[in-house]
């Protein structure tokens, strides 16, 4: 707005009334205008232009402020605060307008003026108080319009040092922004694209562990989602399960297998095969027998351990695996008398003895020895050196319910004759427990399936004179026993 032409007008105005042009004079303070017809005219229009520029100036400074503050609050957000900035230019838009009407409205102030002054001329009659009145207006509206121009001269000057802040500030951000994509550009392409199924990494250069169902991998981490598959642990499935362990989650306990080396850590079966004792398709079946041992490659006569009950508590026996083709279980052993055989009915029914001496397995056990058809067969040394054997195809004990009764086949085979089959069928007595009748007090004092006596009874006090009959037709005394082995073994 050409604010110099209005004072221009004005200072003609001074000159015409003969008033001195005192520009640098204090403003006095506004009063209000006499209502005269030219003293409240020019009022009107003063206050007009007072206003408009009270309002463009309050206007603008709030739009700037809220400027500034969304610049602040959205350095993150370049296109907010080009909208606002588009915001402002509209405003000044609309600012260069209104000077434009302001224009228009001093031109017509200005030839209200040269009326005013003609006026004046014509009529040199005004009083004193009419010309103090005008002369007051007049300075006023000097000051005031310089003042008007000068606070627009520097809101256009502080608007142009703002918006040079603001381009300032834009670059900046656009520097900010353009170093910020060059470094997620960086980051993203140091990712892992994704991979093809069975690697990962950061070049996809990394195979896949043991992930379960032959899932995938996670291409960035190399995670199985499913978990590993059995015999395979850690965090991405490439750990075989430690020694001693196999199977889903490495939780199974290896079974007892031979030799140095563990089970196989995926399906946990033993690849030298079973220890002694052991078998099942993972060496963790308990043997009932010698023949199960024998089943397991064991070849060699000797002790071993056995589960005759079919649980966790074993006997340690005989086991003659050359006799008939072996796996015999040798239930009663007698060699040198270092063990005594005068024992109760309770002892009888649970063992006793030393496996590598003399022994009794223990009527319990041998029950369940021969619960499946058995056959028997009976080892005799005399003490002369001679041997025999006698072999029964069928051979069984009943259980503790039934005295442990004695069952044998019809079919016997050997050279020491068939004096056991006298008591066939007969119930075990001990001395504490059902003793046979006629015979029991003169020479017996151990347990066996006696009837009222006996043509074999092989449990006597060794070496004794009293202990009569222990197979009777080839050993008739206890003075000629050497050794027995009587050993039993199921049909297959």
């Amino acid at each position: 707005m050409e604010l110099r032409k209005l004072i221009y007008l004005i200072s003609f105005a001074y000159g015409a009334l003969g008033i001195p042009n005192d520009l640098d004079k204090s403003v006095v303070e506004k009063k209000d205008l006499m209502p005269s017809t030219t003293s409240g005219k020019t009022s009107s229009v003063l206050r007009e232009i007072l206003n408009q520029e009270s309002l463009v100036r309050f206007s603008m400074v709030q739009k700037i402020q809220k400027l500034v503050m969304d610049v602040i609050d959205n350095t993150d957000n370049v296109q907010i605060v080009k909208k606002r900035l588009q915001e402002v230019i509209k405003n000044l838009q609309s600012l260069e307008s209104k000077e434009q009407g302001l224009e228009i409205e001093n031109y017509n102030f200005s030839q209200k003026l040269i009326a005013l002054n003609e006026a004046m001329t014509i009529n040199k009659n005004m009083s004193i108080g009419e010309t103090q009145n005008i002369t007051q207006l007049i300075a006023e509206l000097k000051s005031k319009t310089d003042d008007f121009d000068q606070r627009l001269q520097n809101l256009e000057s502080n608007s142009g040092s703002f918006f040079v802040s603001v381009n300032e500030t834009l670059e900046d951000m656009r520097r900010n922004q353009k170093t910020n994509n060059m470094q997620l550009l960086k980051i993203f392409s140091q990712l892992p694209k994704e991979c093809t199924p069975g690697k990962f990494g950061a070049n996809c250069n990394r195979d896949c562990g043991h992930c379960n169902d032959a899932a995938p991998c996670d291409f960035v981490y190399g995670t199985c989602s499913r978990g590993c598959s059995k015999g395979w642990t850690g965090i991405i499935c490439t750990e075989q399960c430690p020694s001693g362990k196999y199977g889903d989650r490495c939780s199974e306990t290896c079974g007892h297998c031979s030799g140095d080396v563990a089970c196989d850590f995926i399906n946990g079966t033993c690849p030298e095969g079973c220890l002694p004792g052991w078998g099942g398709y993972l060496c963790k079946a308990y043997p009932t027998d010698c023949l199960d041992i024998m089943d397991k490659g064991q070849r060699l006569s000797g002790i071993y351990r056995i589960h005759p009950l079919n649980n966790s508590i074993y006997k340690e026996v005989l086991c003659d695996m050359h006799t008939m083709g072996g796996g015999w279980t040798v239930f009663q052993k007698r060699l040198d008398g270092s063990v005594s055989f005068s024992r109760d009915w309770t002892e009888y029914q649970r063992g006793f003895g030393n496996v590598s001496t003399e022994y009794w397995l223990g009527n319990d056990a041998m029950h369940a020895l021969t619960v499946n058809l058995s056959s028997l067969y009976v080892k005799l040394r005399h003490t002369n050196g001679s041997h025999y054997f006698q072999y029964y195809s069928d051979f069984r004990i009943s259980g503790a319910d039934d005295d442990y009764r004695l069952h044998l086949g019809s079919y016997s085979n050997g050279t020491a004759g068939e004096q056991l089959s006298y008591n066939n069928d007969q119930t075990f007595k001990t001395p504490d427990h059902s003793p046979p009748i006629r015979c029991f007090r003169s020479y017996t004092d151990g347990g066996w399936w006696f009837d009222d006596c006996h043509w074999a009874y092989l449990n006597g006090v060794y070496g004794s004179g009293k202990w009569v009959n222990p197979w009777d037709g080839t050993i008739k005394s206890g003075t000629s026993f050497g050794s027995s082995q009587m050993m039993t073994r199921r049909q297959r």
